[in-house]
């Protein structure tokens, strides 16, 4: 059982205890000194006593004020894994069509396409616990996450704002569904995986530390990791599609359909390539220029420290996002 709610109403009880006791020590001490000096320091002193009384009633609200805006968290050592902090929750309308972007600094960002012409944001903040036991007081602003919701006809803004001080301890996980037609202009993060789905459109990731998932996406991916992987798969590309992927510490691997029509670059000078597709050997070292089909999409895969996978969809795997 979690000892959080009493921590906290403890913490309301020391200040209204101490606020009562600095309150009667102060009544007792002028009762037993009007006692000693006489009736006539009384009342020589009474305006004096009660303008006392005043400061320790607004010294006692102040503290309760105080209390009412900090939040105490108790971590344990026997306790391992994650601890819930608060959570975000909005529901916009959104045309297919639209453009979304989302920075998060620590944390996972999974993207889903669904038939609603809207966009429904759930971001959850979590506190990773440490190994030894540490008593932290945070405002109460602090507690949730702190997000800027930003929305302009049908262009979406979303970011997660650093303005707590236990944010290298903390992280946001986003759940975002979205119509299946959408522009993902900025999905940056610095750690955490990125899992985006059943979407067409164009899309843009920017992550340093983590692994991004597509899967059942059709058009247009620039994507950099500059440590985790990149693993995507690609329905009915076009002409006009192009694929970006770089990978500085890990492994790019694509799935591609049997009859893609695209025009295939990989560099891996650290790695190998694995390719279900047929290709000449004789390359250069490092290098691999992949010709399927006549006047296709374009893709440019990097692995900079690491291997790249082309693989084949089998013709039975549908896609279920809808067509372009």
């Amino acid at each position: 059982m979690s000892l959080i709610p009493f921590l906290n109403a403890f913490l309301s009880l020391v200040s209204c205890s101490y606020a009562i006791a600095v309150f009667g020590m102060l009544t007792t001490y002028e009762f037993f000194l009007g006692i000693g000096k006489g009736k006539s320091y009384n009342s020589k002193c009474k305006k004096g006593g009660t303008m006392r009384k005043l400061f320790i009633i607004m010294l006692s609200i102040t503290a309760l004020s105080l209390c009412s805006c900090f939040y105490i968290r108790v971590d344990y050592e026997a306790l391992e894994g994650m601890a819930p902090m608060g959570d975000f929750h909005k529901v916009v309308p959104f045309m297919p069509g639209g453009t979304l972007s989302l920075e998060n600094a620590n944390g996972n960002i999974e993207i889903r396409g669904w038939e609603k012409e809207e966009v429904e944001v759930y971001a959850k903040k979590m506190f990773r616990l440490p190994e030894q036991p540490k008593l932290l007081i945070y405002p109460r602003r602090d507690f949730g996450p702190q997000i800027d919701f930003d929305k302009f006809e049908n262009f979406l803004k979303i970011k997660t704002t650093n303005i707590s001080k236990e944010n290298q301890e903390s992280f946001v996980d986003f759940y975002v569904d979205v119509p299946h037609s959408i522009n993902l202009k900025d999905i940056i993060a610095q750690e955490g995986d990125i899992f985006v789905s059943d979407l067409y459109g164009d899309v843009y990731v920017d992550l340093t530390s983590g692994n991004v998932v597509i899967e059942n996406f059709s058009g247009s991916l620039t994507a950099s990791v500059t440590y985790g992987s990149v693993s995507a798969s690609f329905y009915d590309l076009r002409k006009e599609d192009e694929v970006i992927i770089t990978v500085n510490e890990g492994d790019v691997t694509v799935a591609l359909e049997e009859n893609v029509q695209a025009h295939l670059e990989a560099s891996f000078p650290k790695g190998e390539v694995f390719s279900e597709f047929v290709f000449d050997p004789s390359t250069e070292p490092g290098k691999l220029n992949l010709e399927l089909g006549e006047n296709g999409a374009f893709l440019s895969l990097t692995a900079l420290n690491g291997d790249v996978k082309i693989q084949r969809i089998k013709s039975d795997e549908m896609i279920q996002g809808g067509e372009k």
